[in-house]
C-alpha cells in the first residue's frame, strides 16, 4: 500500500513554465505527491531558467525525481567543460543558451540539475520511467540507479540510449534521427515489457490530444514547445489519470 501517495509523471517541459504551472494546478498537488519529470526541462521553449527554478522550489516541498533528457545531459556536460575552462564548451551547439541558463541559476539549482538520473522504477506498480526508450538488446537494469554513472565503453553507450533512442534496426543497432528506413523499428513497437510498463518522453506526439499508447509503453511528450500540449500521468492507488494543457503558443519549429 502506498497510503494514498500519488506519482505525477510529467512530459518534456522544454522551458514552457506557464503551461507547467497550469498543469500542476490541474493536478491539485498534495503534500505526499512524488513528482517525476521525464527529462528535457530546458531548451526550445521561452523560459528554461524559470522552469528549473520553479521545479527546484517544488523539490523543497515534494519529492522530485528528475530523469535526464538529452537536452539536460548536454547542458550538464557543457557546465563541466565550462567550469574546467575547456574550449569544448565554446564549440558545442546551444552555447549561448547554456551560458545564459548557467549564469542565471544559483549553485544549488545547477547541482539540482546535475543530480538527475537515467531511469526510475515505481516498484509497486511495475512502472519504469525513462526519457527516450529501451534498447532492444538491453537485458538488465541495475536496481541501484547510480551504478550506471560508473560504466564505460560499450555498456556506457548502451545506457546513454535511454535518453536518445527512437528507432533501432532489426538487430538492435541505434538509428539516428531521420535516418530510419522501413525495416527499422520504433523501439516501443516491439518492447516486450521486460522491465515493466515504460513511461517515456523524447518523441513528441504534437498532433495528439492525449498520450500515445503501446502494448507495454506510454509516450507522454505531446510537443508543448511546438504548440502541442504538456501532459502529466497521475498514478493514484493503481489508477491512471492523464492531464493535459494546450501550449499558449508555438515556440519552436
Amino acid at each position: 500500500m502506498n497510503n494514498g501517495r500519488r506519482y505525477i509523471i510529467i512530459g518534456d517541459v522544454h522551458g514552457c513554465l506557464e503551461e507547467l504551472k497550469i498543469l500542476l494546478a490541474k493536478a491539485n498537488l498534495r503534500k505526499d505527491d512524488c513528482l517525476i519529470f521525464v527529462g528535457d526541462l530546458i531548451d526550445k521553449g521561452p523560459n528554461s531558467v524559470g522552469v528549473v527554478k520553479h521545479i527546484y522550489e517544488l523539490s523543497k516541498k515534494f519529492q522530485v525525481i528528475l530523469i535526464e533528457g538529452n537536452h539536460d545531459e548536454k547542458f550538464n556536460r557543457w557546465v563541466e567543460h565550462y567550469k574546467n575552462e575547456s574550449s569544448i564548451a565554446n564549440e558545442m551547439s546551444n552555447t549561448v543558451l547554456f551560458h545564459e541558463i548557467f549564469t542565471e541559476l544559483l549553485d544549488d539549482e545547477i547541482e539540482f540539475m546535475q543530480n538527475c538520473v537515467r531511469y526510475f522504477r515505481i516498484e509497486e506498480y511495475n512502472y519504469l520511467i525513462v526519457h527516450a526508450g529501451i534498447p532492444f538488446d538491453l537485458e538488465e537494469l541495475p536496481n541501484n540507479i547510480d551504478e550506471v554513472k560508473n560504466y564505460s565503453g560499450k555498456i556506457k553507450r548502451k545506457f546513454e540510449l535511454l535518453l536518445r533512442l527512437r528507432f533501432d534496426t532489426p538487430e538492435g543497432k541505434f538509428v539516428r534521427l531521420d535516418m530510419q528506413s522501413s525495416e527499422d523499428y520504433f523501439w516501443a513497437e516491439r518492447y516486450d515489457g521486460r522491465f515493466g510498463k515504460v513511461i517515456f518522453g523524447h518523441t513528441a506526439y504534437e498532433e495528439n490530444m492525449g498520450p500515445q499508447f503501446y502494448n507495454n509503453a506510454v509516450g507522454i511528450d505531446l510537443g508543448v514547445a511546438y504548440g502541442g500540449h504538456l501532459c502529466a500521468l497521475v498514478i493514484n492507488n493503481g489508477n491512471d489519470e492523464y492531464f493535459t494543457v494546450k501550449a499558449k503558443a508555438s515556440y519552436f519549429k
